[in-house]
């Protein structure tokens, strides 16, 4: 293999909001209420992705079960442990959590240290124990030894049509950066960001950016899974459609302290990040805060990489340079290793 210069994002992630099914199959499907998919009445081990696992223990107290929810897709516990195990021999570094909204009770972790969604330590194994209804989205894990590409934002004064950007809020001191909406309509939950100097940075393939382009009347919001941001009837929250066929035009104008207001022109509602929900809204009248937008920085800094060195591991995954995997014999430019290489 002729070998190319560069690395890549090497995280692996458990998406309970779209790959359950996949993830837990022997659940899928089993429960008579259609709220939900399955319960975990025994101890459940996923499907491994890239040889990492998650382990669900059955309840241990309460009167309702860990379960898979189909109809609003999440991993819902309300008591026992969740583990989260490495392949023989490998360490994880870092586990970083999305939940749904402030459902979050996390009673104790049995290695490493865990700060508000964020457990860093050097472990084979690490078992996380439930205290009382804890709903999450997606975990994702960081192996030791793999390399993180990041990119930069920094603060944006103005629009620019056709760039991705970050909608973010300063809560106290505290940057917060919206996520997209996984469902078909939710209101913006919110991500504690990674701040560098004046800047946030993200990992390089995060689906946090969201597209702004200009258009008649205003600006289109898309998020990275190619749907439109758009509003409708009465609600304060956020639908999305790959085509929407009205509501989905936004003026976004600066206001003297870097914040932005973001209207929908359809309904007359405004971005807000409502404190009490811990979320963004778009709301008729005041809430909370206005969000700031941060955009890729572009003086010639604004990818970085976070390495840690290890030896060559011919069996590592491949992919390719969308962040894809592919398999073993996949032809043209691949990514093992942390490192891109041309198959012939």
């Amino acid at each position: 293999m002729a070998m190319v210069c560069g690395t890549v994002f090497a995280q692996t992630t458990f998406d309970f909001d779209n790959d359950y099914a996949e993830l837990f199959p022997t659940l899928a499907g089993t429960s008579t209420n259609e709220s939900h998919d399955g319960d975990f009445t025994e101890t459940t081990t996923s499907t491994p992705i890239d040889g990492i696992t998650v382990t669900v223990s059955p309840k241990t107290s309460g009167s309702n079960d860990n379960r898979i929810w189909s109809s609003a897709p999440r991993l819902r516990m309300y008591s026992g442990t969740l583990t989260v195990t490495a392949p023989q021999g490998k360490n994880i570094s870092n586990i970083t959590f999305k939940t749904h909204k402030s459902n979050w009770n996390i009673a104790s972790v049995n290695v490493g240290e865990l700060t508000e969604r964020t457990w860093t330590g050097s472990a084979n194994s690490v078992e996380f124990t439930i205290a009382k209804n804890t709903q999450i989205n997606s975990l994702t894990v960081l192996l030791e030894g793999e390399t993180i590409e990041t990119v930069k934002y920094v603060k944006a004064t103005s629009v620019e049509s056709g760039k991705k950007y970050l909608i973010v809020v300063d809560v106290d001191g505290v940057l917060k950066i919206a996520q997209p909406v996984s469902l078909n309509y939710d209101y913006l939950l919110v991500e504690d960001a990674t701040v560098n100097g004046d800047a946030i940075e993200i990992p390089e393939n995060s689906n946090l950016p969201m597209t702004i382009t200009a258009t008649d009347g205003g600006y289109t919001i898309m998020q990275s899974d190619g749907r439109y941001m758009y509003q409708t009837g009465t609600f304060d929250n956020f639908n999305v459609s790959a085509n929407p066929s009205e509501g989905y035009i936004w003026t976004i104008e600066p206001e003297a302290d870097g914040t932005f207001t973001i209207t929908n022109t359809s309904v007359n509602k405004y971005v807000q990040y409502d404190p009490q929900y811990d979320s963004f809204g778009s709301y008729e009248n005041e809430r909370g805060l206005l969000p700031y937008l941060y955009v890729i920085d572009e003086t010639g800094s604004g990818i970085s990489n976070v390495t840690v060195e290890k030896e060559f591991d011919e069996n590592a995954p491949m992919y390719n340079l969308a962040g894809q995997r592919v398999s073993k014999n996949a032809k043209g430019i691949v990514i093992q290793n942390g490192k891109k290489y041309i198959r012939r």
